[in-house]
């Protein structure tokens, strides 16, 4: 049994180019979304696309709902420059100048972008060889919320 995004409840697939198992084609620098109006985000291999991700995760903050949060799971560096370029031009074909990001700089990007809540996520690489994964849960604690306790 398959199951695809439109088949989930309260679930929209999305990207920046068509794809026929698509629900939205949008702009993640302009998210079509009210303030405030999404429980989560899932972000797979989103931020190697990335010219301007302190940009993008305001725009997911703006549209992150109070308790609201955002995985993201993405192709991470490893420390060797000819690994990284190999990982890079592996897995980004067709990206412009792919960026390879670590959980840390993605956490520090969060952070500056204005979530208070910023964990690892410690997803585990895939492929083989296998390609390193950066991955963090970011999100918006909900109204009323101590932040202080995080």
């Amino acid at each position: 049994m398959s199951v695809t995004f439109t088949e989930m409840p309260d679930a929209i697939a999305s990207d920046l180019f068509p794809n026929p198992w698509l629900d939205l084609v949008c702009d993640g620098y302009e998210l079509p979304f009210r303030d405030r109006a999404i429980a989560h985000l899932i972000l797979f291999d989103v931020f190697h696309h990335l010219e301007k991700p302190a940009l993008f995760l305001r725009e997911a903050r703006r549209v992150l709902a109070p308790g609201g949060l955002a995985l993201v799971w993405e192709f991470g560096p490893t420390g060797h420059p000819v690994l990284d370029a190999w990982n890079a031009a592996v897995v980004s074909r067709g990206v412009r100048g792919p960026r390879l990001r670590s959980s840390d700089t993605l956490r520090r990007l969060a952070t500056e972008a204005g979530f208070p809540f910023t964990r690892y996520a410690n997803l585990r690489p895939f492929l083989v060889p296998p390609i390193p994964r950066a991955s963090i849960l970011i999100g918006r604690p909900p109204e009323g919320f101590d932040s202080t306790r995080l």
